[in-house]
């Protein structure tokens, strides 16, 4: 389920990067294979834009919002806003860990409606690109 979910956003042009272990282009695909069967059920995202990341959290219906994961249940979290907010900002940044970056953790429902709930909360995103940026600068 995780890899279909993972191909999925690699192929959607609004995400930007993918990172999954079982995805070929993943820097240490290789070394992951040798070591291990498969490449678990949690993998992250990125669009570009906090705003967007923050949308993409809030509207998806099937996923639980939480900073835990290793659920049956499919779980999404922005970790630069929960997990991660005690960390300065400089310091994530030092770091480069990116705001808009978004985990998801993948559970035993149905891959299709995962990627079905996935694929309408990106759509349902309408801000003009010239409102996403203003918001994602200080």
């Amino acid at each position: 389920n995780c890899e279909r979910v993972a191909r999925f956003l690699q192929n959607h042009p609004a995400i930007t990067t993918v990172n999954y272990a079982g995805l070929e282009d993943f820097p240490g695909h290789d070394l992951h294979r040798s070591q291990a069967r498969g490449a678990g059920s949690v993998l992250s995202f990125r669009t570009g834009s906090l705003a967007f990341s923050q949308h993409i959290v809030s509207t998806t219906k099937l996923f639980k919002i939480t900073v835990s994961f290793g659920s049956v249940n499919s779980l999404i979290s922005l970790p630069g806003a929960m997990s991660h907010a005690s960390i300065p900002a400089e310091v994530r940044a030092a770091r480069e860990f990116p705001e808009d970056l978004v985990r998801l953790s993948i559970g035993i429902e149905s891959v299709d409606d995962l990627i079905g709930d996935l694929s309408a909360a990106i759509q349902s995103y309408n801000t003009p690109k010239s409102s996403v940026d203003k918001m994602d600068k200080p």
